[in-house]
């Protein structure tokens, strides 16, 4: 074996050696380890259930946990606390801001209302930060869940406190918005689609 087959027998080696899950797909898996996830759907998610550049931005940086809270931001000396801003008495990482806090728990609790009123049954848990897709409005359920992670968010930092009556007018605000996106792009079909299950 020539020295060329050898250092390239040796790379390929080492390239398998080292392959490895990113750091924040191993800290998701280890901190829900009875769900099952499938990486691709995730990713893809933000781009198949809305068309908002925004918003599919926003979720990718959650999902790849490039949030700034408390916590991190804590570590960089910017926040005197790594609690909650919110409730004060936890610290404050992505899964508290977006699920666990107990004001942001009564939000998603008033969400569940809005889906039941409106005909859909949906068990909501901490699978809301990634996606879901076990109903047929699933573009339109998942794009709510990443407004209201957006909602939340911008809230944080307007230092306000979030409430579902806020994000509902937010919602009505964004699809509007995503109504006039569809139209420039002659995707207004799909966007009335899209929405048909929300009552007037």
């Amino acid at each position: 074996m020539t020295k060329t087959k050898i250092s390239k027998y040796l790379y390929t080696k080492l390239l398998k050696v080292n392959v490895h899950e990113p750091n924040h797909i191993q800290k998701w898996e280890n901190q829900f380890q009875d769900t099952m996830f499938n990486w691709n759907e995730i990713y893809n998610m933000p781009y198949t259930a809305s068309i908002d550049t925004t918003i599919q931005s926003f979720q990718y940086k959650l999902i790849n946990r490039i949030i700034p809270t408390n916590k991190f931001l804590f570590k960089c000396k910017l926040v005197s606390s790594t609690l909650c801003d919110l409730c004060s008495n936890y610290e404050e990482t992505i899964t508290h801001m977006f699920w666990e806090c107990p004001i942001i728990q009564d939000i998603w609790k008033n969400l569940n209302s809005f889906f039941q009123n409106n005909g859909i049954t949906i068990e909501l848990n901490p699978n809301v930060l990634f996606r879901i897709d076990t109903n047929i409005h699933y573009k339109s359920i998942n794009y709510i869940f990443m407004l209201m992670k957006y909602y939340i968010f911008g809230s944080k930092y307007r230092k306000e406190v979030p409430n579902f009556k806020g994000f509902h007018h937010y919602l009505q605000n964004r699809i509007t918005i995503e109504c006039e996106i569809a139209t420039t792009k002659n995707k207004l079909n799909q966007h009335l689609q899209k929405w048909a299950f929300l009552t007037p």
